[in-house]
């Protein structure tokens, strides 16, 4: 199969992570990834339970050093004087005060980090209970304090790990409309997600993570191109078979009477093309989706 991996770009990296690798004993956790965001880019990291993502995320922001390899944000070594500076992070389970408000929680915030632009409008857009003790919020409230701590400082690099977790719909679309923006004012937002409808209504980059490696990274629509379908032809005479076995992309190819089905990856136009040689009664195939890219990619084989 084809493997997108990661290309020179024009934009100049917010960070950048280079041969990245993390052992724990005789696991590898991640394998050599490379990869880089630039300013105005939301770049989605997705891949199954166990891929990677959080660990990589951690390497990238210093919490943990990797075994081997680097990472760079603003062109300097991570160091944690580092991350304090321009940077935003939502881990996956955000360390909360339980004995205060949320009010109080972002004041604090305030105190630690400095004067927060954003606050007043995060909290507005989300409907954040600041009043409220944390120890009495329920999951989605909880995520929202932990949002509005994030953001409203206005950072340059925004680093989330799965932040829809316990949000409702219509607040996971105010979300990434607030991330939209951040990246549109010049900020880098890198977001692990399992909701891909959300990953493919803001991101304009995809990176797929497999067993720790980075084995995609391109657009939501190159993501959606890279799956597995099947185009069913129906023909006016016996169907070719041998035509398609071998073209590039076929996996499988399989006859029913005058009709074939075909199972293809990525592009479908040399099979157009071959069967544009015959008599085609009927021609029909589903239209590629980012779940089946994701699908496919998850679950292809090394080779």
């Amino acid at each position: 199969m084809r493997c997108f991996v990661c290309d020179a770009r024009q934009i100049a990296p917010i960070f950048q992570l280079d041969e990245l690798t993390k052992r724990f004993g005789d696991t590898t956790a991640v394998d050599r990834v490379s990869l880089s965001v630039g300013a105005g880019e939301v770049v989605g990291l997705i891949g199954a339970n166990g891929s990677g993502k959080t660990t990589t995320m951690r390497m990238l922001l210093g919490l943990i050093r990797p075994t081997s390899g680097s990472a760079r944000i603003a062109g300097g070594e991570v160091a944690r004087a580092v991350v304090r500076e321009g940077v935003g992070y939502l881990p996956d389970d955000p360390p909360l005060e339980e004995r205060w408000t949320v009010g109080e929680q972002l004041d604090w915030w305030e105190l630690v980090r400095g004067p927060a632009r954003r606050r007043a409008e995060i909290e507005e857009v989300l409907r954040v209970e600041s009043s409220k003790r944390i120890s009495d919020l329920s999951r989605g409230n909880r995520q929202k304090a932990a949002i509005t701590l994030t953001l409203m400082q206005e950072p340059q690099l925004i680093v989330m790990d799965e932040p829809a977790t316990g949000l409702d719909p219509l607040v996971r679309r105010d979300l990434w409309a607030i991330l939209r923006a951040a990246a549109d004012r010049g900020a880098a937002v890198f977001v692990s997600s399992h909701v891909l409808g959300d990953i493919e209504h803001v991101c304009d980059r995809v990176i797929v993570l497999r067993n720790g490696r980075a084995v995609f990274d391109g657009t939501v629509d190159e993501l959606a191109c890279s799956s597995r379908r099947i185009v069913s032809i129906e023909f006016g005479q016996a169907a070719p078979r041998a035509v398609f076995a071998d073209l590039p992309g076929v996996i499988d190819v399989m006859v029913h009477g005058s009709r074939l089905d075909i199972e293809v990856m990525g592009s479908i136009d040399g099979l157009v093309k071959a069967a544009a040689g015959f008599e085609v009664v009927e021609f029909s195939t589903a239209q590629p989706t980012l779940e089946g890219g994701f699908v496919t990619l998850s679950e292809e084989v090394d080779r």
